[in-house]
């Protein structure tokens, strides 16, 4: 489930960091005709940041599924 949610949020991310930077590409290459600079920019800023971020948890889930093997305490609770 959790690989699904992953997804949902990384794939955007992604999307927008690639159209960001065409669009950065485009509007400079238009010689002023069109306009949005800034938010191609935004959408690179926050793209970068959220895959930034979903890489820090993934990282962070394996190690700490590592070091709960290595220990040997793997016990799931089931929260009812």
């Amino acid at each position: 489930m959790l690989s699904v949610l992953g997804s949902l949020v990384v794939l955007p991310a992604i999307a927008g960091v690639v159209l960001g930077v065409i669009a950065r590409g485009r509007i400079a290459r238009s010689g002023g005709e069109r306009s949005g600079a800034a938010l191609a920019l935004a959408g690179i800023a926050v793209g970068a940041v959220v895959i930034l971020l979903w890489i820090i948890l993934a990282v962070f889930t394996v190690v700490a599924i590592h070091h709960c093997h290595q220990i040997g305490n793997c016990s799931q609770t089931n929260a009812n």
